[in-house]
């Protein structure tokens, strides 16, 4: 049951919600949603998670990054508020720096990466529409981290509207 009669869980962005229940001990295990344009879990849920040595099943949607106008039109109004690079907002893919031989085969893969490697995530849930995408899932989700410098960008992108369906 969710805590506030006038809010439902997939407005509480914060995790306000979900942080008020992590103060009882009630759990072993936590579900919740988290991709690089929604990381507010990193504020209260994944420390509460780490601290009680609770596991973390994260799901993971990325419909965002399937839209490249809509990633780069948000991304630079994120920039507008400095809430991302902007010498990375003006470019025409703004995260192309993500792929590359080195790096991740698409943003999906850089994305499924992120989530994997976040300290508190035990368990990526995933979902795909036949075989080889599953495949290409559970691949990133096998794969190394990104570099570090990958990542300071990845988690420099505060926008909390991706579970709102605005983003």
């Amino acid at each position: 049951m969710f805590p506030w009669p006038d809010r439902d869980a997939t407005r509480d962005l914060d995790y306000d919600g979900l942080c008020l229940a992590l103060y009882g001990d009630h759990f072993d295990v936590t579900m919740l949603a988290f991709s690089p344009t929604n990381q507010n879990a990193r504020a209260c849920v994944f420390p509460r998670i780490l601290a009680q040595g609770w596991g973390g099943y994260v799901m993971y949607v990325g419909r965002f990054l399937a839209d490249p106008k809509r990633v780069h039109t948000t991304l630079a109004a994120l920039a507008a508020e400095d809430e991302f690079p902007a010498d990375l907002a003006v470019r025409d893919d703004p995260l192309d720096f993500l792929v590359d031989e080195r790096g991740a085969m698409d943003l999906m893969d850089a994305a499924y990466r992120y989530v994997r490697h976040e300290p508190g995530t035990d368990v990526v849930l995933l979902e795909g529409g036949n075989r080889g995408h599953i495949a290409r899932n559970v691949q990133s989700i096998n794969s190394p981290a990104l570099v570090q410098a990958r990542n300071t960008v990845w988690r420099t992108v505060r926008c909390r509207r991706s579970h709102s369906g605005t983003l």
